[in-house]
């Protein structure tokens, strides 16, 4: 019994430290966040993955399939958080107008507005 306390005392303590070390920077390099369907198709042409994540829960959920990533920056469809099990909507920010492109954030149903977000491997400068 004692063995398995010990083991469980230390994925606590290994889990803890690899929350509190994640931090504000999340997500960890190489990730960079991404906020338009046309990043996240050309991180998959180029052989990258697009992660949906929570910058709360500290969850990656990741794709390398074009289309599947596309989805992510879709206003109709709603993701779950696999951390917190939260809705998550995408709402789209900036009128779109002119030359620039429509930018979207994630709103989780648990975690708040802009608590979640889409991320790349492979981000064009």
């Amino acid at each position: 019994m004692k063995p398995l306390k010990t083991m469980i005392a230390m994925a606590l303590a290994a889990f803890t430290l690899t929350t509190i070390a994640a931090g504000p920077d999340w997500p960890p390099p190489p990730w960079k966040r991404i906020n338009t369907a046309k990043q996240a198709e050309e991180c998959c042409d180029a052989g990258g993955k697009v992660a949906f994540s929570c910058k709360d829960c500290k969850v990656l959920n990741e794709t390398g399939d074009k289309k599947k990533a596309a989805a992510l920056f879709d206003k109709n469809a709603t993701h779950e958080c696999s951390g917190c099990k939260g809705k998550v909507t995408v709402r789209q920010v900036g009128a779109g107008k002119g030359p620039t492109e429509i930018k979207f954030t994630h709103d989780c149903s648990k975690c708040g507005k802009e608590s979640a977000f889409t991320c790349a491997t492979h981000v064009k400068k």
